[in-house]
């Protein structure tokens, strides 16, 4: 039987990674990955205000489109 656990952790001094995985005994075989997500944990999710600059939106932006003009009353 394959069963997979995933935690996500800090390297700490020298590389050292410490993890406690419920359920193994003494013996038991596993398979260890292990995968730099590249992005420390406090940014993990965007900022407010970083696409400051990168989005514009026209000053017609409300206006109704020449489209749909015949639908309009």
């Amino acid at each position: 039987m394959v069963r997979e656990w995933r935690e996500t952790t800090t390297v700490h001094d020298g590389g050292r990674i410490e993890v406690v995985v419920p359920g193994l005994s003494e013996g038991d075989r596993v398979e260890i990955v292990v995968r730099q997500n590249g992005r420390p944990e406090e940014s993990a999710g965007p900022r407010f205000g970083s696409a400051r600059g990168r989005v514009h939106i026209r000053d017609d932006f409300d206006e109704p489109l020449d489209d749909f003009r015949e639908y309009m009353r």
